[in-house]
């Protein structure tokens, strides 16, 4: 029973479209197999810079030491140590920081 649904001859007429499906899923991995290199998006220095709001605890807050602090700005921190960067904070209001990057103020925005 199942040898015979499988050569019913409407299967076979469908077995160059399944080869040529499975030609495409098979080898467009190999043709996305770029290395990745984040110097493509952020400048060749080793510091980029990140917006970030100074009320918005405990996300991103300014502390009594005037640095920039809070889970989001640990977070991008440790994101961009791991890509071999530096993160420099560039603070605002949600309504300033959520347009630094089309302005070119800043590079990043920690948790949006």
């Amino acid at each position: 029973m199942i040898l015979k649904h499988f050569l019913d001859i409407r299967r076979i007429n469908q077995i160059p479209a399944i080869i040529l499906v499975l030609a495409v899923v098979l080898l467009f991995p190999l043709s996305a197999q770029e290395k990745y290199d984040s110097r493509d998006y952020f400048p060749q220095t080793n510091k980029v810079l990140v917006g970030a709001e100074y009320g918005y605890p405990p996300y991103s807050i300014v502390n009594e030491d005037s640095e920039v602090d809070g889970f989001s700005v640990q977070l991008i921190k440790a994101a961009l140590k791991c890509l071999g960067y530096e993160a420099e904070f560039v603070t605002g209001s949600w309504v300033e920081v959520k347009e630094y990057p089309v302005k070119g103020i800043a590079q990043a925005l920690p948790l949006v």
